[in-house]
């Protein structure tokens, strides 16, 4: 197992391009209270603040959550409606692609 947790910029949470763009490692609290978060999404706050509770807020990671690809997702039913894409990095490279694909091909698994 690997804490990726320990990794730097994983948790960063930034505007780049004009897109909000949040690390894996980035906590639903940390992603709550971002105030760069706040300069592009208050809907993203306001369902980061409605996860769980406050203990569940400050250790999981919207990373986890996506990968864990709950179909009852609050912050996954969001990053769809509003058209988010995850950034996939393998051996191979990298590439983006739209939350539904990820969970479509979770679901086949």
């Amino acid at each position: 197992m690997i804490d990726l947790k320990v990794v730097p910029g994983l948790d960063s949470i930034e505007v780049r391009n004009g897109s909000l763009e949040i690390g894996a490692t980035s906590t639903h609290r940390s992603i709550e209270r971002s105030a760069t978060r706040a300069a592009k999404s208050t809907a993203l706050a306001e369902m980061e603040s409605q996860v769980a509770n406050v203990r569940v807020r400050a250790t999981g990671t919207l990373g986890g959550n996506l990968c864990f690809a709950e179909p009852h997702s609050d912050p996954a039913t969001l990053l769809l409606v509003l058209g988010g894409a995850v950034k996939v990095e393998s051996a191979s490279g990298v590439r983006e692609m739209p939350v539904g694909e990820t969970y479509r091909r979770r679901l086949r698994q």
